[in-house]
């Protein structure tokens, strides 16, 4: 497992589910986007201490990282795929490759 690759995703979907940069306020609860037919990326903010963001490919995590620092994140689940390009190629995403 690659930690420098997971996060790398971590920040591309967070481009995509908080565009701008707005920051996701804490106990708000998930915020969810939709990429294709198969991909679901979820950010929660569930506590003040920490965020997790998972991203589905259809019914099978591919990705779990969660934080309290963003400079500090654990790698909770990651899988190497295909969904990984789908990702990429989003156009929000491709702002923080």
């Amino acid at each position: 497992m690659s930690h420098d690759r997971a996060i790398q995703l971590r920040d591309m979907a967070i481009a995509i589910v908080q565009p701008y940069g707005v920051p996701l306020p804490v106990g708000q609860g998930e915020v969810k986007a939709f990429l294709g037919d198969r991909l679901t990326i979820t950010l929660k903010a569930p506590t003040e201490n920490t965020n997790t963001l998972t991203i589905w490919n259809g019914t099978d995590q591919v990705l779990c990282v969660g934080w309290f620092d963003r400079d500090n994140p654990r790698i909770i689940h990651y899988e190497t795929g295909e969904w990984e390009r789908e990702l990429e190629d989003t156009p929000d995403a491709r702002s923080r490759s």
